[in-house]
């Protein structure tokens, strides 16, 4: 997969975000990349549903804290 630079404005709480999402994509690959034989979609789907209920609980924190 190729990269490219990206420049964006983002305040520091949006940067965080921006952050956490990509360490949660590459976890998603590394999951898909490592699992065994036949358990690649049950892989996924139990660490897309943990991470995501943590980026969601992030998300609601930052949101509250910032009320």
């Amino acid at each position: 997969m190729s990269r490219m630079p990206v420049m964006l404005e983002l305040t520091e709480t949006e940067k965080i975000l921006v952050r956490r999402t990509l360490a949660y994509h590459e976890e998603l690959q590394r999951v898909a990349r490592t699992a065994p034989l036949g358990k690649l979609l049950t892989n996924c789907e139990t660490a897309i549903l943990q991470g995501g209920r943590e980026l969601q609980r992030s998300l609601l924190e930052r949101v509250v804290q910032e009320g």
